[in-house]
């Protein structure tokens, strides 16, 4: 089973599932870009650690 056939099937990311269904294959291109981009750039500010503003 493929790494995205076991994230389908755990049922943890349902934006995935539906972007891998196609369910927003509606959406235009630039609106699929920006959501993809948005989900990568969350994914990687949750995992940095806290550091505080440089002024």
């Amino acid at each position: 089973m493929t790494r995205s056939s076991r994230a389908v099937a755990s049922g943890r990311y349902p934006m995935f599932n539906r972007i891998r269904a196609g369910r927003l294959s509606h959406q235009p291109p630039d609106v699929r870009f920006q959501l993809g981009l948005d989900i990568a750039l969350d994914a990687i500010a949750a995992v940095l650690p806290d550091l505080p503003l440089s002024e």
